[in-house]
């Protein structure tokens, strides 16, 4: 984390102890901390920030270089920080998010844009390797599962009771094609090809038929 640190953000420390004081209320001393053990779209360090007497956790996210993982849900409108936390005051209502403490989209900055958020202390379920194969889900016991499962799905419902069309994520309604399942396969199908490059594996068209026949 400190190597991450020093070298991406090398031009960005005091940048940045300058752009939190504004709005953390005085001259700022940074810690790193680490890097989550999750998390492919985007660049993430966890940090503290002190301020007088005062100690508090962060997590500074930065948009990647790298290709992301989600397709775009409209042509310029990008997957990284500005959407991401457009996102979360949307549904900062309606399912826990972590409060943010500023974004900031000009590069000249730390060389992309960028969000700071707080800290939630906790356990994250990973992709690599996958949690139901390795960690504490798997040896959690069948209550804990049962209840993470459980609050997970209720808050997925929540999400889909969220008017998309009105406030932060009025974006996404880009009035050309109707937004549904149909489009979603289309825009995902797309985006799987152009990661293949020209590849193909047998279990992506099985998958993608089969969803298409039963959409």
């Amino acid at each position: 984390a400190e190597q991450l640190y020093q070298t991406r953000y090398r031009l960005g420390a005091t940048t940045l102890q300058g752009w939190l004081a504004a709005r953390l209320g005085g001259p700022v001393a940074l810690a790193a901390r680490g890097r989550p053990g999750s998390g492919f779209s985007a660049d993430n360090l966890i940090f503290t920030a002190t301020v007088g007497e005062r100690t508090s956790t962060h997590v500074l996210r930065v948009d990647s270089p790298h290709a992301q993982p989600y397709p775009e849900q409209a042509a310029g409108l990008g997957t990284g920080v500005a959407l991401q936390s457009a996102t979360m005051q949307a549904l900062r209502a309606t399912v826990p998010v972590a409060p943010v403490v500023g974004v900031e989209l000009d590069d000249g900055v730390l060389g992309a844009p960028f969000m700071v958020m707080d800290f939630v202390d906790g356990v994250v379920p990973k992709e690599t390797p996958p949690y139901t194969a390795e960690g504490f889900y798997l040896d959690a016991d069948p209550d804990l599962r049962t209840a993470m499962i459980t609050h997970g799905l209720t808050a997925l419902a929540a999400v889909h009771s969220v008017d998309w069309r009105g406030g932060e994520l009025a974006v996404l309604d880009i009035g050309v094609e109707e937004p549904g399942s149909a489009r979603q396969l289309g825009l995902w199908d797309t985006h799987l090809r152009n990661g293949l490059r020209d590849r193909s594996a047998d279990i992506f068209d099985t998958t993608l038929e089969r969803l298409r026949s039963t959409l």
